[in-house]
């Protein structure tokens, strides 16, 4: 990495966070996290389930496999809370925090929610790149709105403390899902319409 006078920067100083990097079978070596802890990256956010993935057991292994990788390297740890994050700050590890991109890990069942907070999850976003249950996507031509679905899954969300996260959202699910939130509502990874005019982009109406 460099940086923008072009050189090599070998540890970053200052605490560096990144809300959703995919956890695949590439990375699965820790490889890639063990160069993130060596730079200075303090969190990274493992996006473990998407729309894609609709098998809440096979979500649940990769987090069992997740929370073995931080009982094996004391160089991670989980982040569930606030002070799981200071203390990854101030102790130079990587926290690992987990997300969902889109509610297809729940399968339909909203009581799946409860059960990923316990595991360790702690953002889900309303859907990824196409529409879903809860609402519509940014990238698609028509959006819906959110659905009585994803209004109670944004309620049960909250519930057990969990953020929702707007990105990827269509900009009418998203103002809808933001209506009805009661906690602190993200975009985890996207860009301003006034800057960057893309789909994905959010409008200075949603960010404020």
């Amino acid at each position: 990495m460099t940086n923008m006078s072009g050189n090599c920067i070998s540890k970053l100083d200052f605490p560096v966070l990144d809300m959703t990097m995919s956890w695949s079978a590439k990375f699965q070596d820790s490889l890639t996290l063990q160069r993130l802890h060596a730079l200075g990256i303090r969190m990274i956010g493992l996006t473990i389930g998407s729309d894609r993935t609709n098998n809440p057991e096979i979500v649940t292994s990769a987090i069992g496999a997740i929370n073995e990788l931080v009982r094996e390297d004391d160089r991670y740890i989980l982040a569930r809370t606030s002070a799981d994050l200071q203390r990854a700050i101030d102790h130079d590890l990587l926290a690992l925090e987990l997300n969902f991109q889109g509610i297809g890990p729940l399968a339909g069942k909203l009581e799946n929610i409860a059960h990923f907070a316990d595991l360790g999850v702690r953002h889900i976003g309303i859907c990824w790149n196409t529409e879903n249950a809860a609402g519509g996507s940014a990238t698609e031509l028509f959006d819906n709105g959110l659905t009585l679905f994803g209004r109670s899954a944004v309620a049960e969300i909250e519930r057990v403390g969990i953020l929702v996260d707007g990105a990827h959202a269509g900009f009418r699910t998203m103002m809808q899902a933001i209506e009805v939130s009661t906690r602190p509502f993200i975009v985890s990874h996207t860009n301003c319409f006034a800057v960057t005019k893309a789909r994905r982009s959010v409008t200075d109406e949603q960010i404020k």
